[in-house]
């Protein structure tokens, strides 16, 4: 018998992450949405992203919580994970500066 594996400790019953903003890539299918929905309970700001916009729609329509963000992101396009996408230059300046100083952000991709 496979016993079940225990959830990771910001999934645990009881964890705060209010404050905490989390880029879910592939937030609307399958595991990605249970991750999702785990971290909204959690109180998590949440940007979940997802190839095709009607699969984030119907996310949204499922899951509505005004911590949750969607946003249309398909990394097998070129033209969005190059310099020139408005999401890939925001997601990557949030987390450079967030790096560089200490104290809360807030990543211009909400």
């Amino acid at each position: 018998m496979i016993s079940e594996p225990e959830a990771p400790g910001w999934a645990q019953p009881g964890t705060d992450l209010s404050g905490s903003t989390v880029l879910v890539v592939g937030g609307a299918g399958g595991a990605g949405e249970g991750v999702t929905r785990a971290l909204l309970h959690a109180d998590a700001t949440l940007v979940a992203t997802a190839r095709t916009q009607s699969k984030l729609n119907d996310l949204a329509a499922r899951r509505t919580h005004s911590n949750l963000h969607i946003r249309q992101l398909n990394l097998l396009a070129a033209e969005q994970v190059a310099g020139n996408s408005p999401l890939a230059v925001s997601v990557l300046r949030y987390f450079a500066e967030r790096d560089r100083s200490p104290g809360p952000t807030s990543p211009d991709f909400l």
